[in-house]
This record gives C-alpha cells, structure tokens and sequence, in this order.
C-alpha cells in the first residue's frame, strides 16, 4: 500500500450508502460503475459528482499516470483501489491487498458500536461547510436541481476544494517534467490546473472539473 500526500475529502457515507460501522473503504471502477467496497460489501455510487471530482483532480491523477495503477474504466477491470480512512489518510493498494486491508480493519471495528462513528461526524461537518457554499455560489443558477442532485453537487465543490489544498510546486514541477516526457495525461493535468487559475482570476470563485 502506498499513502498518498492529501487526506479524504469530505465523501458523506450517506451518498455512498456506506455502512457507518465502517471506517475504512475503497473506491474503483467496476462493471461501468463507481464502486465503494468496505471488504465485504460493495455497491455504486455517482460518477459525475463524486467519482470524477476525486479521480481525475490535478492532486489525485499524478498517482495514475502511466497505468502504474488502474482504477478500472469501461473497457478495463481495475488494478488497484483508492482506500480512505476516518483519520483521514489515504492509500493507494492493488486489489487483493485492498479487500485484504478492508475485511482486517473493519472487522476490527465491528465490536466497536458508537453511537455514531467518527467518519459520519468528520462527513457532516465538512458537508454542511458545502451546503452554505453551495448556497452562496449556486443559489440562482441551481435552484431547478432537486435536493439529491443539490446534495450531490456541493459535495462535488468540498472535494474539489479540499482537493486543491494539496496543491504544491513539486507537484506541478512533475507534471511538467511528465509533460515534457511527451505524457499526455500530464500535459491534460497541466491544461486543467491552468485553466483553475484562470476561472479563479476571472470569477474569483469555487469550480471543479468538467
């Protein structure tokens, strides 16, 4: 397993529908869908507004380049997992020790019942802290959406935004030297990074991946 330099963006369990007694799980792609696995349990979840906020973001993407690890897409079964974790860590894992990792800890976990479980009250702090920015930003624009894409749409903007938190100059240093290798994927990583900047210069707020 390799820990990844960024902590778990603020991923309600409930739009997942991740069992709460768990405190570790993975995403991947699977069978045409975002998958969340806790081990023993799996099931799917959004694509637009919360798989591909969190794989194809600028901090995330560094760790897939090349095919050293393969999340899975619609014509290739994944390779590895992206696990998060309570405490807010973060680890990349091929797939067998993923589900490995995941039944070993939670299985520790299950004899611990909580009223409610850390990841559940860490998630709606952080969620809440996007609802009054989704409101602020999204008022006007949205206010045809239901609440489930509402909900939806504001944990895309807290994951982007925790996301760009972890944004360094070493990080952009190796997309550029990936990018002058002649990798593709990087220079597309660079082109949305500078695109960022320039939507950030001229607006002066939030945005995430289209």
């Amino acid at each position: 397993m390799k820990k990844l330099p960024f902590t778990t963006p603020p991923i309600h369990p409930e739009a997942l529908e991740i069992p709460s007694d768990c405190p570790y799980f993975s995403i991947y792609y699977c069978d045409r869908q975002p998958t969340w696995s806790t081990g023993d349990r799996q099931g799917t979840f959004d694509k637009y507004y919360i798989y591909q906020p969190i794989v194809e973001h600028f901090v995330v993407a560094i760790h897939l380049l090349n095919n050293v690890a393969i999340l899975g897409d619609d014509n290739s079964p994944p390779t590895h997992q992206l696990i998060f974790s309570q405490t807010e860590e973060v680890w990349l894992a091929e797939c067998s020790e993923a589900s490995d990792f995941l039944n070993r800890e939670n299985a520790q976990n299950l004899s611990q019942t909580p009223e409610k479980s850390q990841t559940t009250i860490w998630c709606d702090r952080e969620l809440e802290k996007t609802r009054v920015l989704y409101q602020l930003v999204n008022d006007r624009k949205f206010s045809a959406f239901n609440s489930k894409e509402e909900r939806n749409l504001s944990i895309a903007i807290g994951i982007v935004n925790h996301l760009n938190k972890f944004i360094t100059d070493e990080l952009i240093e190796k997309y550029d030297t990936m990018s002058f290798l002649g990798d593709l994927k990087a220079l597309l990583g660079l082109h949305y990074f500078f695109k960022i900047l320039q939507r950030k210069e001229e607006e002066q707020e939030p945005k995430f991946f289209t």
